[in-house]
């Protein structure tokens, strides 16, 4: 199973490699970008929970595969 990095920003805060998952194909990457996203909304502090989110998908030889851009709330 191909291996993904989900690197995750609001603005002010850049995780690199927030979470790393090994998934079956692409089109199931977006699912999991949605829980990272609140899972990374609860590691920020609550004065900037209401941020937008970018999560980055990228494969595991470094090649960018998709940037979701999500508003809030989630």
């Amino acid at each position: 199973m191909p291996r993904y990095i989900f690197n995750a920003t609001n603005g002010i805060y850049f995780a690199p490699e927030f979470e790393v998952h090994h998934l079956p194909e692409l089109e199931t990457a977006p699912c999991a970008a949605y829980r990272i996203v609140r899972h990374f909304r609860a590691c920020v502090p609550r004065n900037l929970r209401q941020e937008n989110r970018t999560v980055e998908i990228v494969e595991e030889t470094s090649q960018e595969l998709a940037v979701l851009r999500l508003e809030a709330p989630f």
